[in-house]
């Protein structure tokens, strides 16, 4: 069987899997025993996953894991898989890396330029729209709770 020749993607053998899985540059992972590309599916987190069988085994493994692992190596203690676009389905070998959460988090701050409600952000990255209207629900509950005080 042949592997899929698209686009000069360079296919590695998936670690552990004996030479029956191999993965592309593009985040595409190919079987050996069917001789087809496989088809992704995302978990309840994003994240696309296939189904690796393996000796009456079936090993779920995110693509993510997959590709850094082929091409990078193994997991390094402490850190997790990040990708550079926060996009969870872009599993393109150059736009993911190992590193720690502290990390990863940082990054996402910096790259972002609105809060989670949609507004625009500052050079701090805060949201002035979402601080005003907070200190005005505090400014309620005060005077709520001042005028059942009274």
């Amino acid at each position: 069987m042949k592997m899929p020749d698209r686009d000069d993607r360079l296919w590695v053998p998936i670690p552990d899997t004996d030479r029956r899985y191999w993965v592309s540059t593009a985040g595409d992972v190919w079987s050996a025993l069917t001789g087809r590309v496989l088809r992704p599916y995302t978990n309840s987190k994003g994240y696309l996953v296939v189904d690796l069988h393996l000796d009456r085994d079936r090993r779920r493994a995110l693509v993510h894991h997959v590709v850094l692992e082929a091409y990078v190596g193994p997991r390094p203690a402490g850190m997790e898989a990040c990708h550079r676009d926060d996009d969870k389905t872009d599993n393109r070998a150059l736009t993911l890396r190992w590193d720690s959460r502290e990390a990863n988090r940082a990054e996402k701050v910096a790259r972002r330029s609105h809060c989670p409600h949609g507004h625009p952000v500052d050079q701090g990255r805060r949201c002035a729209t979402c601080k005003r209207l907070n200190m005005r629900a505090i400014r309620a509950r005060r005077t709520i709770t001042e005028g059942i005080a009274s």
